[in-house]
């Protein structure tokens, strides 16, 4: 459904680092650290809801956020410019129709100003196609942006090289690559099929970038 109206507060943006989602059970503490940032500013944007059933918090990822929760940045953030009248209605029902129709998961938040819809990492591309299909106009990290990296993971390529490891990103999957070789000789493959014989891990598709950040600054 395209948005119901065309004020440019319908406009939308997407965030561009990776988002947590992680939940706790009723009573369970919040770990210290978390509290101290949520009220100190580090991390653009915190949510926390509480109910009889469970804590849910949400989070962009930051440098300092426990390591647990770092496993839990698998999401990335559609945000709707704003901020909106509250007297506009469905807005939110516009915009998550195209992704059912697409069988794209989401996690959908509302503030007072606006609404933010989580995506999976690895859907983001399908999800700002298919949004963008629909009529909706996006001001930041929309097609225009994705193209490059689509164009760069049409086939397996290196991206990056720490130590005796090389980092790859096909279409389906991103691979941190054990080898022997020297990194010279790594960063001189232009195909993996010279490590095919070299032992392979790949990571779950969750916040690839910032696996890669952890093996290229450790």
């Amino acid at each position: 459904m395209p948005p119901p109206s065309t004020s440019s507060a319908l406009h939308l943006i997407v965030l561009p680092e990776p988002f947590f989602v992680v939940k706790l059970k009723p009573g369970q503490e919040i770990a210290p650290c978390v509290v101290k940032d949520l009220t100190s500013g580090k991390g653009s944007f915190f949510s926390v809801t509480r109910t009889s059933e469970e804590v849910s918090i949400v989070g962009e990822a930051y440098k300092w956020m426990p390591s647990s929760y770092k496993e839990q940045s698998t999401w990335m953030a559609i945000k709707i410019q704003g901020p909106m009248e509250h007297s506009l209605t469905g807005v939110m029902a516009s915009l998550t129709a195209p992704l059912k129709a697409a069988k794209v998961p989401v996690f959908a938040l509302s503030t007072w100003n606006t609404d933010y819809v989580l995506v999976p990492t690895e859907m983001l591309t399908e999800a700002v196609r298919t949004i963008e299909r629909d009529g909706w106009l996006f001001v930041q990290g929309g097609k225009e942006a994705w193209h490059d990296f689509e164009d760069r993971s049409r086939t397996p390529q290196i991206i990056a090289v720490r130590s005796a490891f090389a980092f790859l990103v096909t279409p389906h999957s991103r691979q941190l690559v054990g080898s022997n070789l020297p990194c010279s000789s790594v960063m001189s493959s232009s195909s993996p099929a010279a490590l095919r014989r070299h032992e392979s891990v790949v990571f779950p598709a969750r916040s690839w970038i910032s696996d890669l950040r952890m093996i290229c600054l450790e």
